[in-house]
């Protein structure tokens, strides 16, 4: 009750409500009238986070990651918390290398560790990534599942498995607020795998499936390795989001917006 009469009481006092997510133009549609919706509220993209990692090769994917060079890398790439689904993932490599017999793929986990307290059963000394691992091991996955705890972004570890990387694949539960991982890695061009929830609906024709289904995830995965013309339409999906939703045109929508309240 109080968020709702708190929101209310914003929009009266608002000009102009400027929204950057559709989750946000659902969540306030709950509160105010649809007079005031479309009297007041506008929306505009969030934009993609500029990014400042360079693609660039430097020989340490197999030094460091004992990698031959013929891999399909997948990369899980950002802050891991449960709410990111990585655990699927880890299901879905599970299906592809011990029931399909796939031996030419990698999961590379970009994420550093998470405090103790994010995770259930922290307080027992358990981690998210613990978790992870621990399934990894259980798996015997071991080999095809690398972690690589936080990189910066111009370490160039993460440079080079930004410019090797296959696809990266973001396997979320759903929530109420836009990933910012994602619009960092769309700067790279390289295919993008995501589950249907909302959050990923503010971009265009990702290639996704079913949230909290690791065959389907699977299946996916399966498909971007054996068709080339699959992998070259995700690409190219990939770079259109990029430039569409590049940061200079978000500001030009912005500053539109704000010529025109001022102009009211």
């Amino acid at each position: 009750l109080y968020l709702r009469l708190h929101l209310r009481l914003v929009c009266d006092c608002s000009g102009r409500i400027l929204i950057l997510s559709k989750m946000g133009l659902e969540n306030l549609a709950r509160v105010v009238s649809p007079r005031t919706m479309a009297r007041k509220v506008c929306y505009s993209h969030l934009g993609n986070y500029a990014s400042h990692i360079r693609l660039q090769r430097h020989g340490l994917l197999g030094k460091k990651l004992g990698l031959a060079g013929d891999e399909k890398i997948f990369v899980l790439f950002g802050f891991a918390f449960p709410v990111k689904g990585y655990e699927y993932a880890i299901d879905a490599l599970d299906d592809l290398v011990n029931r399909q017999g796939r031996k030419d793929i990698r999961l590379v986990i970009v994420s550093g560790e998470t405090g103790k307290g994010s995770f259930p059963g922290g307080g027992q000394g358990g981690t998210y990534i613990g978790w992870l691992k621990q399934l990894a091991a259980e798996g015997k996955l071991e080999p095809y599942i690398l972690f690589t705890g936080y990189l910066a972004n111009d370490d160039p570890l993460l440079e080079e498995i930004f410019a090797d990387t296959f696809c990266f694949v973001f396997p979320y539960l759903d929530r109420n607020f836009p990933s910012g991982a994602i619009s960092t890695t769309l700067a790279t061009g390289k295919p993008v795998l995501v589950s249907d929830i909302r959050c990923f609906q503010e971009y265009e024709g990702l290639l996704n499936f079913k949230e909290q289904d690791a065959g389907a995830l699977a299946e996916r995965m399966k498909e971007l390795m054996t068709n080339p013309a699959l992998v070259a339409r995700a690409a190219e999906i990939t770079r259109h989001n990029a430039k569409k939703f590049d940061m200079q045109n978000i500001f030009a929508t912005h500053l539109e917006l704000y010529r025109e309240l001022a102009a009211g």
